[in-house]
């Protein structure tokens, strides 16, 4: 076999040609491009299907314990007996005095119960509160609340006459509980209502 019947072979002379053809400026800048599109329209799209995030866990107090000393028990007895008192001279009514009496009571025992120590988790089927579960498709929107110095997160449901549910959660976990809950419900700007603003106001 001479050199130019070497030469002449098809299978040899391909075998360098397709490094060359496949490296190319074009689709090495194009790789990097496409998964950076896609993640942001996957961010975008908060009522998906299919999503890929970890399940997120953690422990937090029920609600805050705003600390209550003798004088807030005082002032709470003090309140309910005055009132008490101003609707029986004003209705002669006994009953009425008596429910005002049991209410305050209620609500002082209510203000001494300390905050018990939940486990919260969120899935891509729904929302964890202790031994409760909440699925996504009974809840409507959310929303993050200021509570004093930290944040903490409201989520109404579509039932109706029914209380928000408040998520506490650390810190430093606040953005990425945050992003979680936006891929699965929207987000609303909302702000106390009355009665939360009293209950702040009296540290209940």
């Amino acid at each position: 076999m001479t050199p130019d019947s070497q030469s002449g072979n098809p299978s040899e002379n391909n075998q360098p040609q397709p490094p060359s053809t496949l490296v190319t400026p074009g689709p090495s800048n194009a790789t990097p491009e496409e998964p950076a599109q896609a993640s942001w329209a996957y961010r975008e799209e908060a009522g998906g299907s299919e999503h890929s995030l970890d399940p997120i866990g953690w422990t937090a107090s029920e609600y805050i314990d705003h600390e209550k000393r003798a004088g807030w028990f005082l002032a709470v007895a003090g309140i309910a007996l005055l009132t008490a008192a101003f609707i029986y001279l004003l209705t002669r009514d006994a009953i009425n005095s008596i429910v005002i009496l049991v209410v305050a009571a209620l609500f002082a025992v209510s203000g001494a119960r300390r905050p018990q120590i939940l486990a919260y988790g969120l899935d891509s089927q729904g929302i964890h509160i202790g031994n409760k579960f909440y699925p996504y498709d009974q809840l409507r929107s959310f929303a993050v609340m200021q509570e004093d110095a930290f944040h903490s997160i409201q989520i109404f449901q579509f039932k109706r006459f029914t209380t928000p549910i408040t998520l506490y959660f650390p810190p430093d976990q606040e953005e990425r509980i945050i992003n979680f809950l936006g891929s699965y419900l929207p987000h609303e700007v909302r702000t106390h209502d009355p009665i939360d603003r009293l209950m702040r106001r009296v540290r209940f």
